[in-house]
């Protein structure tokens, strides 16, 4: 929110005259109120980033909402095309500044994603006012986790929730305002220069390591924050939401990590093209490669990010061949019955994860040295 409003105090003033007029609309009993306050207080959201955010939601969102109340089915060359031609003039026009990237990268991907609902469910399956509030609800405007009509609905909005869920997006809101105003800004932003300054005598190249990964800790505590403070206010108002990190410092492979982090981008990826692809021509590495591509492309328009991509999707592709090889899966399952050889590869399999996903995120943000 603080990266929208210039302080957290405007932040929480603008999302309690929103939860107060919720509140309010649902006292009064009023489905139309309940919708038209969240659909105004979105756009004001965005009206206060940018004029020009404002413009390019509201001609996004009313596209993509248009096309599934005509229900048409050839979403790729009639919905996907047009958005993806607005998104990347819009790339090329912009500055590139940080708010920009963010509202143009998830607004794009949202409203892609509803022509993928006309593509694979029944015109009635969702209304065209659904379609419109999930791309332009405000707490995951910016961040996400990327969602659809399936889970923010009128309906959903209409509900009051239990105490446990409002339990719940307290204490989410909590944390991630603790992330994002605290711990980011002052404990992992710092990390990587006090590990850097370690970098001497024998455990020197541990310490070079420590700050390498220092620069993906930061990314990660100031995501997740933002992401747990749209899933508790998302919570306030009767929506379940996605989770979009599990644990990614656990992961041991490439691929697990990307089953951890950024899962809703992940998901709709799989959904509007890898999956697709692969059924039709049945190549499925090199659409691993052309999903993460877009990934990159998709996080910003420079060379940096396009290589960041092609090597996660190289790394996932290779992985995923040695998967199919049956001498490797033999070898595997040999290892795993001995207890030290298995904790061995797991612990070298998670160094080893955590450096490359750590090595190329610097790269890509220009951290890296």
């Amino acid at each position: 929110m603080t990266i929208v409003f210039e302080t957290l105090l405007t932040a929480a003033a603008f999302v309690l005259a929103y939860l107060i007029c919720h509140i309010g609309a649902q006292l009064i009993g009023s489905r139309r109120l309940v919708y038209a306050n969240s659909v105004l207080f979105s756009l004001a959201f965005a009206w206060i980033a940018s004029l020009e955010t404002l413009i390019f939601l509201l001609v996004a969102a009313g596209y993509s909402t248009g096309f599934v109340a005509l229900g048409i089915k050839r979403w790729f060359t009639l919905g996907a095309l047009p958005i993806t031609a607005l998104f990347v003039l819009g790339r090329i026009a912009g500055d590139q500044n940080l708010l920009d990237l963010l509202f143009a990268s998830f607004v794009y991907i949202r409203a892609l994603g509803a022509v993928l609902w006309t593509w694979r469910y029944p015109r009635d399956s969702h209304r065209p006012g659904d379609v419109f509030l999930a791309q332009v609800f405000f707490p995951t405007l910016v961040v996400g986790p990327i969602q659809f009509a399936d889970r923010i609905n009128l309906d959903r909005l209409t509900t009051v929730p239990g105490r446990e869920a409002v339990g719940d997006g307290v204490r989410r809101v909590i944390i991630g305002i603790a992330k994002v105003a605290w711990i980011g800004p002052d404990v992992t932003a710092n990390l990587g220069q006090f590990f850097s300054g370690q970098e001497v005598g024998p455990l020197g190249w541990l310490f070079a390591t420590f700050a390498i990964w220092a620069g993906l800790l930061n990314i990660y505590v100031m995501f997740s924050g933002y992401v747990d403070i749209a899933v508790g206010l998302c919570r306030f108002v009767g929506i379940d939401s996605k989770e979009n990190f599990n644990r990614p410092w656990l992961a041991r492979t490439p691929q697990e990590f990307w089953q951890r982090w950024h899962m809703s981008l992940v998901w709709v990826t799989n959904n509007i093209g890898y999956h697709p692809y692969v059924r039709r021509t049945g190549r499925r590495y090199l659409g691993i490669v052309l999903a993460f591509t877009f990934i990159g492309a998709w996080h910003a328009f420079t060379w940096q990010y396009l290589l960041w991509g092609v090597c996660h999707g190289a790394a996932l592709a290779g992985i995923a061949w040695l998967q199919r090889q049956n001498r490797v899966r033999a070898w595997w399952a040999r290892s795993e019955q001995n207890r030290a050889l298995n904790l061995t590869l797991q612990v070298l399999g998670w160094f080893a994860t955590m450096t490359y996903v750590s090595v190329l995120s610097d790269f890509a943000t220009g951290e890296l040295g």
